[in-house]
């Protein structure tokens, strides 16, 4: 994955079932 990908993705993930894998692939993701 691209680093702008991951950005840009993020933003998806927070209102995508995606959250659930996105949450071990960035822990910057774990807060949410």
């Amino acid at each position: 994955m691209r680093e702008g990908d991951t950005e840009e993705n993020n933003s998806r993930a927070l209102a995508t079932p995606s959250t659930q894998f996105r949450c071990m692939e960035d822990p910057v993701n774990q807060f949410n």
